[in-house]
């Protein structure tokens, strides 16, 4: 490794995984690449060691580059909007293996963030048409962004919307063969407790479910069953001690429910149908 590079990393007691992503970050190279350069420009040096003056304060490493990372993407990111995590990516992955690509017809992705899922459904699905909500204009313009760097704006289309009320649209929607959604469900117990570099720079609205942090996914489970295709399904990720509750709102609307877990092996997705 490069000795500059090397010296940072001890002074700030940084991790592989917290250094690699600063440097794909500020250098936009292969990593091999940057560690085997024997001379670094001084102002991408520069820009590290501000990045980790701003990280001591407690800032999240995506806002600090304006890079999150999901999947095989690289997507923009601005403070405020819901930063996409790994385990969220496991969504994808079960929708590949166990959902045939082309009787996917129809989706919506309710609290879009990024654009993280529905570009990521967009890929998956290739001829399946996506709409992407989102009640944070700011979120929207921050997908908008990422849906034209993959060239997906022709097939996913962005809405202001709370869930399934579009304020400023009248058209008609297809009834929706994947409603899918990584909604707020951190109960207000649980918000308290959270790290400081959560509550302080990302947006409560993305996070927060109410008092049991149910409120939303309850409103998905209700108002979902008038646009969910006769074999669709909802695939929501949960919080882990929810999948009894979820039954018992919701069993009067739907037949089939099925709660997979995380790596960490609780509980953290539903799929509803």
């Amino acid at each position: 490794m490069n000795k500059e590079l090397l010296a940072i990393k001890k002074r700030y007691r940084l991790s592989d995984e917290e250094f690699n992503f600063i440097l794909y970050g500020v250098f936009e190279k292969k990593l091999y690449q940057i560690y085997l350069s024997e001379k670094l420009p001084r102002r991408k040096i520069k820009k590290i060691l501000t990045i980790l003056k701003n990280k001591k304060n407690g800032i999240p490493l995506p806002y600090l580059l304006k890079k999150a990372y999901f999947l095989d993407l690289e997507l923009h990111i601005e403070k405020g909007v819901f930063i996409p995590r790994a385990e969220t990516e496991l969504l994808i992955s079960f929708l590949e293996t166990h959902y045939n690509k082309e009787k996917i017809r129809y989706i919506i992705d309710i609290g879009t963030g990024t654009g993280n899922l529905a570009i990521s459904l967009a890929h998956l699905f290739k001829n399946a048409e996506i709409i992407a909500t989102d009640i944070s204009k700011k979120a929207l313009r921050v997908a908008k962004k990422n849906i034209q760097k993959y060239s997906l704006q022709n097939r996913i289309k962005l809405y202001y919307a709370d869930l399934f009320y579009f304020p400023n649209h009248k058209e008609y929607f297809h009834k929706f063969d994947l409603i899918v959604s990584n909604p707020p469900y951190i109960s207000k117990k649980d918000y308290e407790r959270l790290p400081k570099v959560v509550k302080n720079y990302e947006n409560k609205r993305a996070l927060y479910g109410g008092e049991d942090g149910l409120w939303v996914i309850k409103r998905i489970l209700q108002e979902g069953k008038k646009f969910l295709s006769e074999k669709g399904i909802i695939f929501l990720e949960i919080d882990h001690p929810y999948p009894l509750k979820i039954y018992q709102f919701a069993k009067e609307w739907y037949s089939s429910f099925i709660f997979l877990p995380s790596l960490s092996k609780k509980i953290r997705f539903a799929i509803i149908s």
